[in-house]
């Protein structure tokens, strides 16, 4: 193969093929380029403050609503299962 002219040999695409730059880019070069923004460059940078502001934001699930008891006829008594579950 290496007796062969440089202009003869046969180009084979992983050899020619361009890299992706962006990896060899520190977080800050990224986000002074517009390329992150200020959220994912800070959860990039520190993850446990990440995990810090996902539970945070976290939203529970609201308790359901309770409905006037059929045997009491309390208010904000009974909760109703609805059939199938």
């Amino acid at each position: 193969f290496d007796y062969v002219p440089d202009h003869e040999k046969p180009d084979h695409q992983y050899l020619i093929a361009k890299k992706d730059k962006s990896r060899r880019k520190t977080l800050e070069q990224r986000y002074m380029d517009d390329e992150i923004d200020l959220q994912t460059y800070g959860d990039q940078r520190d993850p446990e403050r990440k995990e810090k502001r996902l539970a945070a934001e976290a939203v529970y699930p609201l308790p359901e609503k309770l409905f006037r008891c059929v045997v009491c006829n309390e208010p904000d008594r009974a909760n109703i299962k609805r059939a199938g579950r």
